[in-house]
């Protein structure tokens, strides 16, 4: 039974008949017209519950500070915003944006070829014998 102004814990289990699994829930009831004395002793106290209880026997954890929070439709609401995506940053939208306009992305600035249309300049020999060695894939870099 829930008291309106009193913090308390409820340790709830959840049966899924498909998988024939246990999920262990812990509920935080801490109204906000609770005083504050109570909702901190509840607050310092969470931890120590959590491992006593086990912390491999718990799901998920919800807190609520209003009867509706704790009601079976407030479960289902957070269960639901559990599996909901996480919210983006501003720079994490516009990064998104820019890969959903983004025409070609296998063509960037680290792609393209740099040429030049025709320069014309003396070799040495020791400049040629590298072109050689270059298209002969002995070397992989002339300067």
């Amino acid at each position: 039974m829930i008291i309106d102004e009193q913090p308390c814990y409820i340790l709830y289990r959840l049966i899924l008949k498909i998988h024939q699994a246990m999920n262990g829930y812990i509920i935080s009831w801490s109204p906000d017209n609770s005083p504050i004395r109570q909702k901190m002793l509840y607050a310092s106290t969470k931890a120590t519950l959590k491992q006593e209880f086990g912390s491999g026997q718990i799901k998920d954890e919800l807190h609520g500070t209003s009867l509706d929070d704790v009601t079976l439709s407030g479960f289902r609401r957070h269960m639901r915003a559990a599996g909901a995506p996480a919210p983006l940053t501003l720079a994490e939208e516009e990064l998104a944006e820019l890969r959903r306009t983004e025409i070609n992305t296998s063509v960037g600035i680290d792609t393209r070829q740099h040429t030049l249309s025709g320069v014309s300049f003396p070799l040495t020999d020791e400049a040629w014998q590298a072109i050689e060695e270059l298209a002969d894939k002995v070397i992989d870099y002339v300067q």
